[in-house]
């Protein structure tokens, strides 16, 4: 296995140096001390979970099942500080506004997404690796065990060790087809979300799992394939209606028999209802009337703080709610309980303007609300008129006509007219509102009122079109070599230090032995046989024409990766990357005969596959140390050989100027080159 570990200086043109205190620097403490201020805690009264920052502009990376429950999360971060306080070179800050953006369709991952502005703070994000792991490797778990199992107590940021025990691992209780990585780096409930990470500090899966009957025995979902396109909102997310459908059925039976008993049974019935509602959920989770459900359940088993989460969430996933103005009326009511009265009668208003002719049972609930409160017996009595208006079956209407009649008794003459104004009005624009919520429905417009959008904004995880399909909006990782860099305190003004490289440029300031080839190439110089190019988009274009051949002006480190992002264009005809390995040049080829790569093709550990298809960008990484060489193309390994002989030398129809920097040869097709980095490595 060739292992490295990243190095913290910038590459000059023979190298990198290290300082002793780095070179002493144990695996474990290098990995904490890159990986610290990436790992953050998802909290809510549900749970807890782990996640990873993967851009530096807030996104997150963590389980689906940490963020599968609906009440609002509060995400916890330690940001590195300009100048340390306290005695403390950090301060934790707490983002309480924590949007879902979407979850992977097959694997147990989601993304969400904090808002840097929220604290004014500059986040440093991880690295997630290409290369798939392989076994006995040495890897290490960050993460917040604790509160996720019952503990009173979060043990945030704990690091622990071990090694990659098997790949491909398939699981059966999680009844899934995901194959995981097993490894031995000890997780506990808590951990779910966080990064499992290689000893050069990157990201290689996410942890997942533990099984309670085996110790030592871990899960985690790799993600050297992963891909944020993949990711869907709520809304596509994969659904078993038909399995939905049996668990709802059974929950309806056990609420109704929990209707004819007393006590613990009628309670354990109904925990029972919660429990099939919930997996509802599991199998159907953009059904809105699953979360409606799993909310009346707790209601009545007296949570409502859980229970306002899962009706708001029901309200998000059909903003229309039903017919009668149900979905709002339970929230209000919950939410009153709770005595958030505000929240409560922003809900009731919303209920009451999209449902103008079905809205006597909100207005009840509004008169009995003004009136118990005491704040207004006045507006209690339009309320309770209304519902006498409107005069559905399903309202106590005689209450409310007596409730009318008393607090109209009780005013003055003036006070009364202007009741009965009040009233008059109402009857007078009932029709008009009506026509006014019919539009903004038709209009697909998700809320009528201000006060129940701010509410939305302020106590929903989701953004407001997160349940519509659509685009999802992908995270802008680092690009592979960088490090988000430099202590960025908050309130500090924004930094470029961390700037992903992009083709054909460089940001100097990269605390990274990192140098893109790109920026250091003029291809009119460089062009040794037949005339390379750049493409409008600073790509290297190569010529489609024989024993093409380019030679790049930058010596190479004693140990590195050379990564290039190569789309064949044209043509079937192999690609040749010159590399230097202790000091020697020697070629490896890239599609000889469209399906042969290596050192020596005639070799027995020649790949005997296409590695380039027509038209897809691949990206090659090429592992070079002083043992060996390791090649992979989209993180899958090509090529292997461990050795210190010397390579072989390149062929003299091939061989450049200068034996002793890169080359690039085409011969005869035409590739489209949109990346090419080398990144130094220090020998383990």
């Amino acid at each position: 296995m060739i292992r490295a570990v990243r190095v913290t200086l910038l590459l000059v043109a023979v190298g990198c140096s290290l300082s002793a205190a780095a070179r002493a620097e144990s695996p474990g403490t290098k990995v904490f001390r890159e990986m610290r201020y990436a790992v953050v805690g998802l909290e809510n009264p549900e749970g807890s979970g782990t996640g990873m920052l993967v851009s530096e502009d807030g996104y997150i990376l963590t389980n689906a099942h940490v963020v599968a429950s609906p009440l609002p999360f509060t995400c916890k971060v330690d940001v590195p500080l300009a100048k340390p306080k306290d005695g403390k070179d950090y301060e934790t800050v707490e983002y309480k506004h924590v949007k879902i953006v979407g979850f992977h369709p097959k694997k147990d991952m989601a993304l969400v997404k904090i808002d840097p502005k929220e604290h004014n703070a500059h986040f440093q994000a991880c690295h997630i690796s290409r290369l798939k792991a392989v076994i006995g490797q040495d890897v290490y778990a960050i993460g917040n065990p604790g509160a996720a199992s019952g503990s009173n107590q979060i043990l945030d940021k704990t690091i622990t060790s071990g090694v990659i025990s098997q790949i491909d691992r398939k699981v059966e209780v999680l009844k899934d087809d995901v194959a995981y990585y097993q490894h031995s780096a000890a997780i506990n409930h808590g951990n779910s979300g966080g990064p499992l990470c290689n000893d050069n500090s990157e990201v290689i899966g996410i942890n997942t799992a533990t099984l309670s009957e085996l110790q030592g025995v871990f899960f985690a979902t790799p993600v050297f394939d992963l891909n944020f396109e993949e990711f869907q909102p709520t809304a596509a997310r994969k659904t078993d209606r038909e399995k939905a459908a049996k668990a709802v059925e059974l929950a309806q039976k056990y609420y109704s028999e929990s209707n004819n008993r007393k006590g613990d049974q009628a309670a354990y019935m109904r925990y029972e209802a919660f429990e099939l509602f919930h997996l509802a959920i599991k199998y159907d989770a953009s059904n809105a009337d699953n979360y409606y459900n799993v909310g009346m359940i707790l209601r009545t088993l007296n949570a409502d703080q859980v229970a306002s989460g899962y009706l708001t969430q029901a309200i998000n996933l059909k903003p229309w709610g039903s017919a009668n103005g149900d979905f709002y009326r339970e929230l209000g009511l919950t939410l009153a309980k709770k005595q958030r009265d505000q929240e409560a009668l922003a809900a009731w208003e919303e209920g009451v303007a999209k449902t103008p002719l079905m809205a006597a049972k909100i207005y009840e609930d509004l008169a009995i609300y003004w009136l118990n409160t005491g704040k207004s017996p006045y507006k209690s009595a339009v309320c309770a008129a209304m519902v006498e208006h409107l005069h559905k079956f399903d309202t106590r209407v005689d209450d409310m006509k007596r409730l009318h009649r008393d607090i109209a008794a009780k005013l003055s003459d003036s006070e009364r007219k202007k009741l009965d104004a009040e009233i008059a009005k109402f009857d007078a624009t009932l029709k008009e509102n009506q026509v006014k919520s019919d539009k903004e429905q038709a209009a697909k417009h998700a809320f009528m009122t201000a006060a129940f959008k701010s509410y939305m904004r302020d106590n929903s995880q989701f953004d407001e079109d997160n349940n519509k399909p659509g685009k999802m909006p992908i995270p802008k990782l680092l690009a592979p070599g960088a490090r988000s860099g430099g202590v960025a305190a908050i309130g500090a003004g924004a930094s470029s230090a961390s700037a992903p490289i992009a083709t054909g440029e460089i940001d100097l300031k990269i605390p990274d032995c990192a140098r893109s080839l790109l920026l250091t190439l003029d291809p009119a110089e460089a062009s040794v046989k037949q005339t390379w190019r750049f493409n409008k988009s600073n790509a290297l274009v190569t010529p489609s024409l024989p024993n093409a051949l380019l030679q790049f002006s930058l010596k190479p480190p004693a140990e590195y990766d050379l990564t290039m992002i190569v789309e064949r264009e044209a043509n079937a005809k192999e690609l040749l990357v010159g590399l230097v390995r202790n000091g020697k040049q020697t070629m490896f080829t890239v599609d000889k005969s469209d399906t042969i790569s290596g050192l020596d093709l005639d070799a027995v550990n020649a790949y005997q596959q296409n590695v380039l298809p027509i038209k897809k960008p691949v990206t090659l990484v090429f592992q070079v140390i002083s043992a060996g060489l390791r090649v992979t193309a989209d993180g899958k390994e090509i090529f292997r050989q461990l050795t210190k002989d010397d390579f072989p030398a390149v062929p003299t129809e091939w061989a450049p100027p200068d034996t002793g920097k890169f080359f690039i040869g085409s011969n005869g097709s035409r590739f489209i080159i949109h990346k090419i980095m080398v990144t130094s490595r220090d020998k383990k």
